[in-house]
């Protein structure tokens, strides 16, 4: 008999985070299983802590969780990292850390504010010791070891609300697996995803792109140092279609030299067997969108052309590429209509491609990333020395 613990909730966990629902169970499996315990939040009395509940991050003489008026239970001070779990008994009158396997089903409200994220914890041995399953910004799912209270990617699973998405709103690890580590992810763990201050007197750069970009962050920035302010965006960036939502706010109110920008993978993605996140028609003219947008700023535009994807683009059966080189061309075309410099990563990578990227991926191993950093590092310093002699 498989055992099942059910939360009927609302967690608002800050900033842990993320919900992994497997496959739907059949009615046989369900009527096999035994509920071993079950809370309703909204059933505890306002302002208190349901019963068996204990803190391990916030350790505090008052309460650190409390149900509210609306039957949410929350975090009483606000911005706080909380780690809530049930230490009481099943129903099987066992203490419930003794639960060596079962299926947890638990509801969350999502918060507006992107900086919170929810989740859920599992095989707790204490407060740095134990593995996280959270949602973090927007539609974000990453799956983690806390290992004496350092992260580790196990793996990572984004978007969520796709087309991808199973009929029954369900997530599956093997169907979302991206090959995304912490190094190449915008997981609030990765240095290179923090803010940086501005060195007086040197000039601003933006870098725009998706985990690949991500990879080669904070490596640029380590060439460049006292010699460029090297920004990035606050997220992967994903698709067109993404950066024509988020770019202008990505953009902000501050004067930048250059912009360093990548857009392809996410678009060259087939959804389906036949069907193209973003058709080859439609790439090109969001990409001369964006360029308008970015050209505004007077800022100093760079295109880096979309890395090589292996094995012909077919990485699995539900895991395929448009051509990337034919996606390149296109890109090229508007560049050139719009004067924008090149900055060709697919040339610079592609032959030591085999060595250096990840297999079965499109991601790089550090020495990868060091290629595409060197390349991004020279094309900003040109850049950088023809706008500011």
């Amino acid at each position: 008999m498989k055992h099942i613990l059910i939360i009927f909730a609302v967690l608002l966990l800050a900033p842990l985070a993320a919900l992994h629902a497997a496959d739907a169970p059949s009615a046989a499996t369900q009527a096999a299983e035994r509920v071993l315990y079950e809370q309703e939040f909204s059933q505890t009395a306002y302002g208190r802590t349901p019963m068996g509940w204990r803190d391990l991050v916030g350790v505090r003489p008052s309460r650190n969780w409390a149900v509210d008026g609306e039957g949410f239970l929350r975090q009483v001070i606000k911005n706080k990292t909380g780690l809530l779990v049930y230490d009481g008994y099943t129903a099987e009158l066992k203490p419930a850390r003794a639960l060596a396997d079962g299926r947890i089903i638990a509801e969350f409200k999502k918060v507006e504010d992107e900086t919170v994220s929810l989740g859920i914890a599992g095989r707790v041995r204490d407060r740095d010791n134990y593995y996280l399953a959270r949602f973090a910004g927007t539609q974000r799912l990453e799956l983690l070891l806390v290992k004496t209270g350092v992260e580790t990617a196990l793996d990572f699973v984004a978007p969520v609300g796709t087309k991808e998405t199973r009929p029954t709103g369900r997530i599956t690890l093997r169907r979302y697996r991206e090959g995304e580590t912490v190094a190449d992810s915008d997981s609030a763990g990765n240095e290179a995803m923090k803010p940086i201050t501005d060195e007086p007197g040197l000039p601003r750069v933006l870098l725009i792109g998706d985990s690949i970009s991500i990879g080669y962050t904070l490596s640029v920035r380590e060439k460049l140092k006292g010699k460029a302010n090297v920004h990035r965006i606050p997220q992967n960036g994903g698709a067109t279609e993404v950066g024509l939502e988020k770019m202008k706010a990505w953009l902000g109110d501050g004067k930048w030299d250059v912009i360093h920008f990548n857009f392809g993978l996410h678009d060259a993605k087939y959804c389906s067997a036949t069907t193209q996140r973003t058709s080859r028609e439609q790439y090109a003219d969001n990409l001369r969108k964006l360029v308008t947008q970015m050209k505004a700023t007077g800022a100093k535009l760079i295109f880096a052309t979309t890395t090589p994807v292996p094995k012909g683009g077919v990485l699995s059966p539900t895991r395929k590429f448009d051509g990337i080189e034919e996606r390149n061309g296109v890109a090229l075309q508007v560049m050139r209509e719009n004067g924008v410099t090149l900055n060709d990563l697919y040339s610079a990578v592609l032959p030591v491609q085999e060595k250096v990227g990840r297999p079965n991926d499109v991601h790089y191993q550090p020495e990868g990333y060091e290629v595409l950093a060197t390349a991004v590092a020279a094309s900003i310093q040109r850049a950088c020395c023809r706008t500011n002699p």
